[in-house]
């Protein structure tokens, strides 16, 4: 009789920490999602503004990329 309700309980708790994982997994990616998409748009500016700076300095004889 202990042996099954041991088992129940195990297997029920299995089932809640692989809720629980599901959930945080979930709410990292949306974290990362959301940093990545911000810090994104961040760092293709500044690369634009480097870029323009280094074209100007040297003359502006060197290749550009335009997107």
């Amino acid at each position: 009789m202990r042996k099954v309700l041991f088992q129940k309980f195990k297997k029920t708790q299995l089932g809640a920490s692989m809720v629980e994982y599901a959930l945080l997994v979930a709410l990292i990616s949306i974290a990362a999602i959301v940093t990545m998409t911000t810090l994104g748009t961040s760092i293709d500016s500044k690369f634009g503004e480097v870029s323009t700076a280094v074209g100007e300095a040297g003359g502006g004889t060197g290749t550009t990329t335009t997107q």
